[in-house]
């Protein structure tokens, strides 16, 4: 009897480490997914659109690609993306605007120190060691279809 408890037990353990094991590549797979696409900043401070412009990112997951803006000059680069880890490549390229009383280094700066990513409740927040650096909003598209 003792035997057939020990291994009912073990049976309903590696039933429910698998189990989570599976719904945790699942979300991180899901979250991967729910990247891609268009996002704007949620300013926080007055800084944050002095330029008169948010910052705006798109993912490209499938190719790594990142497109968007500073706030102030467009720009283009790469990113590496394994489940929510995320990190931007510093070879990111941007076009040269002057704009003045935005401080675009500090905008670049913290991108690039981006280490990984949430999504909780469509607001993506970029991190970088557990501290939120920035969040962002999808953009809704110029055709009025909602993006899923």
């Amino acid at each position: 009897m003792k035997h057939c408890l020990i291994c009912f037990i073990a049976i309903v353990l590696t039933t429910a480490y698998t189990k989570n094991t599976c719904l945790a590549q699942t979300q991180n797979s899901l979250d991967t997914k729910s990247l891609a696409g268009e996002w704007k900043l949620l300013p926080v401070l007055a800084s944050d659109a002095a330029s008169g412009k948010l910052p705006v990112l798109q993912f490209n997951v499938e190719s790594h690609k990142f497109l968007g803006n500073t706030g102030c000059n467009s720009m283009e680069g790469k990113f590496e993306l394994n489940g929510n880890i995320l990190s931007f490549s510093e070879q990111a390229i941007l076009t040269k605007n002057n704009c003045q009383g935005y401080n675009e280094e500090a905008f670049i700066s913290n991108l690039i120190k981006v280490n990984h990513y949430r999504i909780e409740k469509g607001v993506l927040e970029l991190m970088v060691d557990g501290a939120v650096l920035s969040k962002w909003v999808r953009t809704e598209p110029t055709n009025g279809v909602k993006q899923s």
